[in-house]
């Protein structure tokens, strides 16, 4: 699957974050009739779920504590749902008698067939803010993940300042600036999220789940408190607001992070053509951002232009030397990577600058 994705600058660049149009998410209750195609999973966390064969039967089919299913009919007080894997299971759910079933935020295609959710009794901070604490998952939110780590290295009080421990037990309150397309400050939105999260095999399928060739991190390193869930709760938070996980799989721009985030407009720079007048500018523009601190990302051309250098993906510039770029990519920020400038006006298409207060 795609682990990158940029949109095209002219339909994403400097516009409202998503416009903050979604809907709230919330629990269903027993009296609630839950639309065909919605992800669910049973509020018994610790239990398996009976999916009976009918309505009123007594035999039917267990599955796991957290499995994803989804709703695919509705009659008289009963949901039928089936699992999301290729060896589909299905079953009729009471709104009575049964469990109570959680809507999900909707997730890409092609996770579905081995996809679960597990309640992750984690913090949200286990300690100062650092770049290494996200890492992009299995979802081709490169943008979010990239415009998320520049702030945790260059303002991680920003980070921080955005969530907040709800007032229920496992939930958060997470904080947005509500940007306009006309580029005004509508102020603070506040939004809940549980910590129900997207899983596989007990770790973490989307933002601090990690690539293939990066260890995937465990759901107890979370409940254990030695990785902070920040960075899922703001992935889920921006979710929320875009109408799902698919949703941020179709691609961005750090422009609606850094919006959100910072409430401020972000500067952009085009690097043009390699050896050009704006390249050079870009890059002059570039270090002294560098030097004054700010958060930077750099998004690469819709081909691969330099071997290593991932194209339509986004970085973050975290310093420079006489000759170098030093880049963090999402799919793993622990490493530092060092880009000549050549290969960085080869590779690279623009630059996005969060104004900070």
């Amino acid at each position: 699957m795609p682990f990158h994705g940029i949109a095209p600058r002219s339909h994403y660049a400097y516009t409202t974050p998503y416009a903050f149009t979604g809907t709230k998410h919330r629990d269903a209750e027993r009296d609630d009739r839950i639309t065909r195609g919605t992800t669910v999973v049973s509020s018994r966390e610790n239990r398996p779920t009976m999916l009976l064969q009918r309505p009123d039967a007594r035999a039917g089919v267990s599955v796991r504590a957290g499995t994803a299913l989804k709703v695919v009919d509705y009659q008289r007080g009963w949901h039928k749902v089936e699992t999301m894997g290729e060896e589909k299971l299905r079953g009729w759910i009471s709104m009575d008698s049964g469990p109570i079933l959680r809507p999900q935020l909707a997730t890409p295609g092609i996770d579905k067939k081995y996809l679960e959710f597990d309640r992750v009794d984690g913090r949200a901070f286990t300690g100062p803010v650092r770049i290494e604490d996200i890492s992009q998952g299995y979802l081709g939110d490169c943008y979010l993940v990239a415009g998320l780590a520049a702030l945790a290295h260059s303002a991680p009080g920003l980070i921080r300042d955005a969530v907040r421990n709800g007032k229920r037990d496992g939930t958060y309150e997470v904080s947005f600036d509500r940007i306009g397309e006309n580029g005004r400050n509508y102020g603070e939105r506040r939004l809940v999220i549980d910590n129900w999260f997207p899983t596989k095999n007990d770790h973490m399928l989307y933002a601090n789940g990690g690539r293939k060739e990066v260890a995937r991190n465990h759901l107890d390193e979370f409940e254990d408190y030695d990785r902070p869930l920040w960075p899922s709760i703001l992935e889920k938070a921006f979710a929320t607001i875009a109408g799902g996980y698919a949703e941020l799989d179709k691609g961005g721009y750090p422009d609606h992070v850094f919006y959100a985030l910072t409430g401020n407009k972000p500067l952009g720079f085009d690097l043009g053509r390699k050896g050009s007048e704006e390249s050079k500018e870009a890059i002059d523009e570039l270090k002294r951002a560098l030097r004054r601190g700010d958060p930077i990302t750099a998004e690469t051309k819709d081909r691969d232009k330099v071997k290593g250098i991932y194209s339509n993906h986004t970085y973050v510039a975290v310093g420079y030397t006489k000759d170098k770029v030093i880049l963090r990519n999402p799919h793993d920020t622990r490493t530092p990577l060092a880009v000549s400038y050549e290969d960085f006006q080869r590779a690279f298409e623009s630059i996005s600058i969060a104004v900070v207060d």
